[in-house]
């Protein structure tokens, strides 16, 4: 398991879990951020650990996004690996598994 992982519930596991097989999904962080999201609304997110999944994985992901989003694979890996991936929080229940929590406890 990387060591910042959230393992998601509900229906946003279940779509994860047909796209690359499990409920857990690599962040970078164990801290979320806000980001902007594509209407312009203020959301809190989890950037995912992209870089963290083989490359089947990381296909998959991007295929699955264009697919979602009705985009080229292409333009989506372009703006992956240019912008990240964030999950939001409020599209989905999780917990949070880390190794790393007490480096940002105050």
């Amino acid at each position: 398991m990387n060591k910042n992982t959230l393992i998601l519930h509900g229906d946003k596991a279940e779509e994860w879990k047909a796209v690359i097989g499990t409920d857990r999904v690599p962040v970078t962080a164990p801290i979320s951020i806000e980001i902007i999201d594509r209407e312009g609304k203020h959301r809190e997110a989890f950037m995912v650990d992209f870089q963290a999944w083989d490359r089947d994985t990381q296909q998959r992901v991007v295929d699955h996004i264009a697919r979602k989003f009705s985009a080229t694979s292409d333009d989506v890996e372009e703006t992956i690996m240019a912008e990240g991936l964030p999950i939001t929080v409020d599209d989905c229940e999780w917990t949070l598994a880390s190794n790393d929590l007490l480096r940002y406890a105050l």
